[in-house]
């Protein structure tokens, strides 16, 4: 994979070798790809999405025991992201493209990006659901003690 472009992605020509210790995500740590059937462009560009809200899930995931199957997997990979500096060479072959994926996202600046701009507006709304749910649970928790006060 080369730089991530806004428009089209390329497919990854990075096809080394796959060598992995414990403590490194296996074959695995990527999704089987949903969006298969679609036109090339538009696959490339929902995979690319899919894996950047996965790996953003991993980021900012703080259970120890997580219901995304993928999660446990792209910690680690996020882990060995910030000690490698092999590039195409590393041989874990989900390094250099998650590092080009996660390293357009950082830059990103475009306001009409085809990548990240969707990815912003579900993470928008899904943190906006949360804020909504926990301002109802508190409603109702305050509302319980004043019904029990009362």
């Amino acid at each position: 994979m080369k730089d991530i472009n806004c428009e089209v992605s390329e497919e990854s020509s990075h096809n080394e070798q796959h060598v992995t210790s414990s403590d490194e995500p296996t074959e695995s740590a990527f999704p089987t790809n949903p969006v298969a059937n679609l036109p090339s462009t538009h696959r490339n560009i929902k995979f690319i999405q899919l894996i950047l809200v996965l790996m953003l899930h991993s980021f900012y995931c703080r259970r120890e025991s997580c219901a995304v199957t993928t999660c446990s997997m792209l910690k680690r990979l996020l882990r060995h992201l910030r000690l490698c500096s092999s590039g195409r060479q590393c041989p874990l072959r989900q390094c250099y493209p998650t590092s080009i994926i996660f390293r357009h996202w950082r830059g990103c600046a475009k306001h009409d990006c085809n990548i990240c701009m969707p990815v912003i507006a579900a993470t928008k709304r899904v943190a906006e659901r949360e804020r909504r749910r926990r301002m109802l649970q508190v409603k109702t928790r305050l509302l319980n003690r004043l019904n029990h006060i009362l």
